[in-house]
């Protein structure tokens, strides 16, 4: 285990224990005059059941939230799904929406990968962006419909990674890419949302498969006003 906090000191030297980064970001949001009466809560999230863990904590403090995210993070709902979603938010309500890509790192510190709950060997995470990765690089695409959201990542960064930098990439270099475009795709998705009510924490969540997950803040924007800095205070 001592690896794997070496690793996260090393490779993220901004992250954030996950019931800290909930506790910090709460008490900031609280004194900004949201609630967990007067706020709806959302995430864009991949699909992964180890991200429950970082949904479950923030769930304690603001109560069940709208889902935005489909594989890998990306919002997925569309048109149909912003609008259930605008008619959910309280009367003169709020709105704080936690997102981002997601990493997998094991005991030993190897980025990429985890042993699950139950599981003796490692699997991937995010998988899902493992296996666009893999098909973007050797040029296989896929026509099955069954794939859905998979055909839909790998169309999203199909348009947006240039051909000739995918082979010098890393599994990390991509992770903070698609966080990129997650960002963005989520705030067009909100443009309908008044900014003076709409608070956006962002960034790269660092699954271990154990209950302490890290979180590596991008982006914390509340009322149009950049509180990053006081996320990264000691």
């Amino acid at each position: 285990m001592k690896q794997l906090y070496i690793t996260v000191k090393t490779e993220y030297p901004s992250a954030i224990p996950i019931r800290n980064l909930t506790y910090s970001s709460t008490r900031i949001l609280q004194e900004r005059g949201f609630t967990k009466d007067n706020t709806l809560f959302a995430t864009s999230l991949c699909r992964d059941e180890l991200n429950q863990y970082s949904q479950y904590e923030f769930y304690k403090e603001w109560g069940l939230g709208f889902q935005f995210g489909g594989l890998a993070g990306f919002p997925t709902c569309g048109e149909v799904g912003l609008g259930a979603f605008a008619d959910h938010i309280p009367d003169q309500g709020k709105v704080f929406v936690f997102y981002g890509s997601h990493i997998g790192l094991d005991e030993s510190g190897h980025l990429g990968e985890l042993k699950r709950p139950g599981q003796t060997r490692r699997t991937v995470s995010c998988g899902s962006l493992a296996r666009v990765f893999s098909d973007l690089k050797s040029g296989s695409e896929s026509t099955n419909k069954v794939r859905c959201e998979q055909d839909f990542l790998y169309s999203q960064l199909q348009e947006i990674i240039n051909p000739n930098e995918i082979a010098t990439l890393t599994f990390k270099d991509l992770t903070d890419f698609v966080f990129d475009h997650i960002s963005e795709s989520l705030k067009q998705l909100l443009e309908v949302c008044d900014p003076q009510n709409l608070a956006l924490l962002g960034g790269v969540l660092i699954n271990t498969g154990r209950d302490e997950d890290f979180f590596v803040p991008k982006e914390f924007v509340v009322s149009g006003e950049d509180l990053l800095p006081l996320l990264k205070s000691p």
